[in-house]
Order: structure tokens, then sequence, then C-alpha cells
């Protein structure tokens, strides 16, 4: 979060990594980018973040059993979607 805004910062020396950034990633995107999740962590849409981060401990001791609890399928009917690696990932850390 501290990083994008450094990068966008004109007042900085250059040395030439601006260039190289912007060549793989637009100015304008990144500044969108940085934009949202300036948004997400801090603005008016961070009320949910918030209150997961303040209820973690809760929230780790019931996961695991949610986990077990619940099947999950991919919308598209794969097996072996994203979504799916990471809650099979989630249950081996459990």
């Amino acid at each position: 979060m501290r990083l994008g805004p450094l990068i966008l910062d004109e007042t900085l020396p250059e040395r030439g990594l601006r260039t190289k950034l912007f060549a793989q990633v637009p100015r304008d995107e990144l500044a969108e980018r940085v934009a949202r999740a300036t948004e997400w962590v801090s603005g008016r849409k961070s009320d949910a973040l918030h209150g997961v981060v303040s209820r973690y401990g809760t929230l780790r001791r019931f996961t695991p059993a949610f986990l077990e609890a619940v099947s999950f399928l991919q919308e598209d009917g794969s097996e072996n979607g994203p979504c799916l690696q990471a809650l099979a990932v989630l249950r081996d850390l459990n």
C-alpha cells in the first residue's frame, strides 16, 4: 500500500526505476489501482475489511470446522479451479 504512492510521486528522483516500472504497468493503470486499493483499505468500502480484521481470532477459531462441514463447487463444474485450490490449502493449513 505504501509502495504505489511512492512510485507515483513525481517529486522523488527518477533514477530510471519509474521508466522500467511504467514499461510493465502504465502509469495511469497503476494510479487507478493505487486509488482503488486506498479506497478499499481506508475509505467507505473498508468497513467489511475492518470487521474481518477485528474478528480475526473468532474467524480463525471457527473457520476450520466451517471448511470441513461445507462442500464447495465451482460454478463452471470444474473440480480444480483457483478458489477450490485455495480452500484446499486452507484446509491443509488448519
